[in-house]
């Protein structure tokens, strides 16, 4: 993981934590292209692929995206972490 991507994730999870979501690393067994990150709160279930700025899905990444978010609506792509916080309701 891009150190860019990583700093992004981990200051969303962070402060996602603080506000009292539960997070979860995701790696689904027999599967590539799955989300990195799980959020569970509020009566919500949101996963969220984190990538550096500017950067965007490809390959297997970016079909399973349009596959998933093609029956579930709260699966985002995230760049920046003003849009991670946005995603979840959070105030930075």
């Amino acid at each position: 993981m891009a150190d860019e991507e990583y700093l992004v994730e981990r200051t969303v999870v962070a402060k996602a934590k603080m506000k009292g979501w539960i997070t979860r690393k995701v790696a689904w067994q027999g599967r590539r292209g799955a989300k990195d990150h799980a959020f569970f709160g509020f009566g919500r279930c949101v996963f969220i692929e984190f990538k550096a700025v500017g950067k965007t899905l490809v390959g297997q990444q970016k079909k399973e995206f349009e596959k998933l978010k093609a029956v579930y609506p709260d699966i985002h792509l995230c760049d920046n972490v003003r849009d991670g916080l946005r995603i979840l309701g959070i105030e930075s």
